[in-house]
């Protein structure tokens, strides 16, 4: 079996495309709670994903955050 390669080559299989976001630039507060004890803010963020599995890294978000409340 004879296999020709062709002038184009296949890309690398990439297993996550990493996406960047920094929450005052890339996002919009849409609503603020205000609770006793606590705060809810809430923030709109828009972008492009790509086919297969993207990794998310958000900067600048608060340091005290409850992470179940992420959706």
């Amino acid at each position: 079996m004879t296999t020709s390669k062709s002038s184009e080559s296949v890309p690398p299989f990439q297993l996550s495309n990493p996406i960047e976001l920094v929450a005052e630039k890339d996002s919009k507060i849409i609503s603020v709670s205000v609770y006793t004890g606590r705060a809810e803010v809430t923030r709109l963020f828009k972008f492009d994903v790509k086919t297969g599995q993207n990794q998310l890294n958000i900067i600048g978000l608060p340091a005290v955050l409850d992470r179940d409340s992420f959706r």
